[in-house]
């Protein structure tokens, strides 16, 4: 029985068994081997057998958040346990790096993950919202977290947006259509500027003077779409 907890202050993956149809059932073993209570919320946790008893659990992690909570940037986690162990092995990072909160992820059926174990080897799906827009992807991966393959099965429209240096140092010209909201994020997924230009613009000078110079995303809202382009702030 694959569950979440909060008994250590945040939302933690934890596992449980019974070998005897549910009269008596094992402690609670903690999955997700992150810092325990540092306030960070594992969540949309799922698991599947191998034929031979092996399970892996997989989940949204948000170890490297900067912030707290559901509205944080996430990763993909998972961890193994062979069937004659008690214990799950380290945690293994399946995504790509750390992944944007996007609203999107507020929608009905817009956050979900599945997975199969088969011949010590996971097959898995889950929802990205990396670019600004919903993707799906497939990953093929050993239990010791090494890929054997991974796959982009489908995607949102993408907005077209250009993206260029403005005329002064940490400037940047947004050229897209029918605008109406930029928002800009650190690669943490932390918001740092919300902009509402003029209505329905298609150019917008952005200014980052007052932020570091360091890589940002920003996801742009208008009447047509939305997407997001990483920009280096310098």
């Amino acid at each position: 029985f694959i569950h979440l907890s909060n008994e250590n202050g945040d939302s933690d993956i934890s596992f449980r068994e019974t070998y005897d149809s549910g009269e008596t059932w094992s402690n609670s073993i903690r999955v997700n081997d992150d810092p325990v209570g540092n306030n960070r919320m594992q969540d949309l946790a799922w698991a599947a057998f191998d034929t031979d008893g092996d399970i892996v659990i997989t989940w949204r992690d948000r170890r490297h958040a900067a912030d707290t909570g559901y509205s944080a940037s996430y990763e993909i986690y998972g961890a193994f346990r062979h069937r004659d162990s008690v214990n799950f092995s380290a945690n293994f990072r399946i995504s790509d790096g750390s992944i944007p909160f996007d609203d999107i992820l507020l929608g009905s059926g817009n956050d979900f993950m599945s997975v199969e174990l088969y011949n010590d080897t996971l097959s898995l799906v889950w929802g990205d919202t990396h670019t600004g827009t919903l993707n799906i992807w497939f990953q093929r991966m050993t239990i010791n977290g090494a890929p054997v393959s991974v796959q982009q099965i489908a995607s949102e429209p993408i907005y077209e947006v250009n993206i260029t240096k403005g005329p002064a140092a940490k400037t940047f010209v947004i050229s897209a259509e029918l605008m109406d909201q930029i928002s800009v994020t650190d690669l943490t997924g932390k918001r740092v500027s919300f902009i509402n230009p003029p209505k329905y613009s298609d150019s917008y000078l952005l200014d980052l003077s007052p932020f570091p110079t360091a890589y940002y995303i920003v996801t742009i809202h208008s009447k047509v779409g939305k997407t997001a382009r990483k920009i280096y702030n310098n």
